[in-house]
């Protein structure tokens, strides 16, 4: 009598759980640099998987770069004076997606995903630092 629905309902958790382990876009091995316009900003939140070096210069800039398919899925965005990286949906790359940032002056930086962050020529006073991911910032 509930044979039916029963194997429906199997079949339908089976399909589900094989699509939420699918990779996502795979990476197509071509690499392209992508420089992004964003406001000025002072901090910076890392809320994905990329790579950050932040490096300091009078002309603040952000590029992004990795798989032609693929950088358009991180986005580079400022809120306040947060630049928020963050990568939607998911994919897959040998590469990885590395963010160069040149910024006159920086007072925070933020890790929540896992990547790492590599701030370098950092001569101020203070720099607030806050990991709450698996990677790293030096």
């Amino acid at each position: 009598m509930f044979r039916g629905p029963f194997i429906s309902l199997c079949m339908l958790t089976l399909v589900t759980s094989c699509q939420l382990s699918s990779p996502g876009i795979q990476g197509s091995g071509i690499e392209v640099s992508e420089l992004r316009s964003v406001q000025p900003f002072q901090r910076v939140l890392l809320d994905g998987t990329s790579d950050v070096t932040i490096s300091f210069g009078e002309t603040q800039s952000v590029s992004v770069t990795g798989d032609d398919n693929l950088v358009h899925l991180v986005k580079t965005d400022v809120r306040g004076n947060q630049l928020r990286i963050d990568t939607s949906g998911s994919y897959s790359t040998s590469n990885g997606i590395q963010i160069d940032i040149v910024v006159p002056r920086l007072i925070a930086c933020e890790l929540n995903g896992t990547g790492d962050i590599d701030i370098s020529g950092y001569t101020g006073e203070e720099l607030e630092l806050i990991t709450d991911g698996i990677g790293n910032i030096t």
